[in-house]
């Protein structure tokens, strides 16, 4: 699955926390992410995005927007 995703980086840039997510046919999956989550990566959150899909992450591509 292809997602489209819009984050927001802390100031000191260590964490990411997860604005909007799309998939590729603009259906929204923010319900997902719980809006105070943050990552320590893109590749924590596709980890994450799968487990909560029941998928592989090598399943789960994100593209930054």
């Amino acid at each position: 699955m292809i997602f489209q995703v819009v984050v927001e980086y802390a100031e000191s840039g260590s964490t990411l926390q997860v604005i909007q997510l799309y998939d590729e046919n603009g259906t929204d999956y923010g319900f997902l992410i719980p809006y105070d989550a943050r990552f320590l990566s893109m590749t924590d959150l596709r980890a994450d995005i799968a487990y909560k899909l029941q998928l592989q992450p090598e399943e789960i591509e994100l593209e930054e927007v």
